[in-house]
């Protein structure tokens, strides 16, 4: 018996040192490596940046798919729901109303990029390519009507006011010069789309089928959350996922078919006044429009910087109008389409967007502020608990919430169905 004991306590202590060798081993292979990495910097640099790419190259379709698929899913449901619903051939045919429903969504998508590309794209492209091929005529007429203006002062001839201005001149044509060169550089990358147009054909069709099987792959995450976590963290988690979805959908779907309105109201609007490049201001309008509050000053600037460096006659007219359309947007089309779907105070949405340009640019902007209500909605309700235990309940009510809860799941939320899928 003795014996026995002793041969256990021997295999525990070989175990125990075992484990402390295998870690030691580790902890030295890995000093080694970073050893050795920090002697090849460039080396490891180089092999850094391929490993990264070449997991990019890996993970691009999926990320376009799931992307694809998260945007179109609120339309396959309207259409399930709300069209091919009515029709008698798919009430017990489940799996052909949603291939078909998610077949008539990207239908929609396409004829949408067929309108952008045909009629919308080259209207934008003649309207930049006349801006800056012009630019150095209009800019020696904006100096002359400056000059004419400011000679009729009285305090100064016209041709002090051009000579003065000269030494300016020089190098604000070269400004001019260098965003052309930049803005002809981004076009040609923009146009090296190969990979990223192949990434997005894969994109398509993962997105196809993770729209066709959603519930399948949703009770299969939920599955995965609650094997991995304790089931009070899991139940967490799974809250935090499904309030987010409901904030993300609310704001981005509602933001965007709010920027496209006032983009082409924006057109139709500078069309009627005649201000050049209609289409163009129209398009820089409706996308600045999708970053809250900013959104609409950063968008009017550029707007009305280019119609008085055009026409400085029409710029304050320009103006008035983007703040009419503004005043529209905020007091009534916004509040009317939007609601209440960001909930909370509007210093906490500058709050958002100044952190979310720091951190991702014009796209952080945007997406700081669902981000930013998500986590601000689940701080409110922890700080309201806490101050509940502390003042309202007391002390020794304070494990009062401690039952058993029902378990979460994803499928309601990203599917808004009960209905399952044949």
């Amino acid at each position: 018996m003795e014996e026995g004991s002793t041969i256990r306590k021997k295999i525990e202590f070989n175990k125990k040192y075992l484990t402390i060798a295998i870690y030691a081993f580790i902890v030295i292979a890995l000093a080694i490596l970073l050893e050795k990495g920090l002697e090849n910097r460039e080396g490891a640099e180089e092999a850094a940046k391929t490993f990264s790419k070449s997991l990019s190259t890996l993970v691009s379709p999926f990320g376009f798919g799931f992307l694809i698929a998260y945007l179109t899913n609120p339309i396959v449901i309207a259409l399930e729901r709300k069209v091919f619903s009515r029709f008698r051939f798919f009430e017990t045919r489940f799996k052909a109303k949603r291939r078909v429903s998610i077949i008539c969504a990207y239908l929609i998508y396409a004829v949408f990029i067929v309108i952008v590309v045909v009629f919308i794209a080259p209207e934008i492209t003649n309207n930049a390519s006349n801006f800056i091929g012009n630019i150095s005529t209009n800019y020696n007429r904006l100096l002359d009507m400056l000059a004419e203006t400011l000679s009729k002062t009285g305090l100064i001839s016209k041709e002090s006011v051009l000579e003065s201005l000269s030494g300016y001149s020089f190098n604000l044509q070269e400004l001019f010069l260098d965003f052309s060169s930049l803005l002809q550089t981004v076009l040609n990358v923009t146009l090296d789309v190969v990979s990223t147009t192949l990434n997005l054909i894969m994109g398509i069709f993962i997105s196809f089928y993770l729209l066709d099987n959603k519930e399948n792959f949703l009770k299969q995450l939920t599955k995965i959350i609650y094997v991995v976590f304790r089931e009070d963290v899991a139940r967490a988690i799974i809250t935090v996922i499904n309030r987010t979805n409901i904030m993300f959908r609310k704001f981005v779907l509602a933001k965007a078919i709010d920027s496209l309105i006032i983009g082409i109201a924006a057109y139709v609007g500078f069309s009627i006044m005649n201000i050049p490049l209609a289409m163009l201001l129209g398009v820089i309008i409706g996308v600045t429009n999708m970053i809250p509050y900013f959104g609409p000053f950063i968008g009017a600037i550029p707007a009305i910087l280019i119609v008085m460096f055009i026409d400085p006659t029409k710029a304050f007219l320009t103006f008035v109008f983007i703040l009419a359309l503004q005043q529209f947007d905020g007091n009534f089309l916004g509040p009317k389409l939007m609601g209440n779907s960001i909930g909370i105070n509007p210093v906490w949405i500058i709050f958002a967007i100044i952190i979310g340009g720091a951190i991702g640019g014009p796209i952080g902007m945007f997406l700081g502020v669902p981000i930013f209500a998500s986590f601000k909605s689940f701080f409110d309700e922890f700080i309201e608990k806490k101050y509940n235990e502390k003042f309202v309940y007391g002390p020794e009510q304070e494990n009062v919430e401690h039952v058993v809860q029902p378990r979460v799941s994803l499928v309601e939320n990203w599917n808004d169905s009960d209905r399952s899928i044949e």
